[in-house]
């Protein structure tokens, strides 16, 4: 492996953005610490069990005013990764979707289960590690790695990614 990542949170950002972390670093060790027994609780009951996924609204301009404590800090990332770019990626990993009369776009199983079942098939065969019941400590930097400490163990990586609630 070339580098080591750490990505603390495994929530749907944490581990949708290891997943593509993978995708396009391959060499990367990726590895999920996630705090809760159970990763994707609020992925699992969003949009009323649904999962609402995104929305058909294809102006990064126009989608991040849905967002008003967020639109300066979302117009980045809605221009690079579009809702094209979403479906795509959903579709293309044997997920179909399908767009509500309001704009919202849902699974069309209807079922937050699919997309938390496609998660966990695309962690494993990009070989992501995934740990539960881990709570951080504390992290610092000792020369150019990264120290995080568990309870009972130090982890190093040379990369940090949180992708917590604050």
């Amino acid at each position: 492996m070339d580098s080591q990542v750490i990505i603390i949170g495994g929530g749907a950002a944490g581990i949708f953005g290891a997943i593509r972390l993978a995708e396009l670093c391959p060499e990367t060790k990726v590895t999920i610490l996630e705090a809760q027994s159970k990763p994707l609780g609020k992925l699992k009951i969003s949009g009323g069990g649904r999962c609402n996924l995104t929305h058909d609204c294809h102006d990064p301009r126009r989608l991040i005013q849905a967002y008003p404590r967020g639109q300066k800090e979302l117009l980045g990332p809605f221009s690079q990764f579009k809702v094209s770019d979403t479906w795509d990626w959903f579709e293309s990993r044997g997920l179909p979707l399908k767009i509500e009369a309001d704009g919202r776009v849902f699974p069309q199983s209807d079922s937050s289960q699919s997309v938390i079942d496609l998660f966990y098939s695309e962690m494993k065969d990009k070989k992501i590690e995934l740990r539960t019941g881990c709570r951080v400590q504390e992290i610092s930097k000792n020369n150019e790695k990264f120290q995080v400490v568990l309870k009972n163990e130090i982890l190093k990586a040379d990369r940090i990614i949180l992708a917590t609630e604050v």
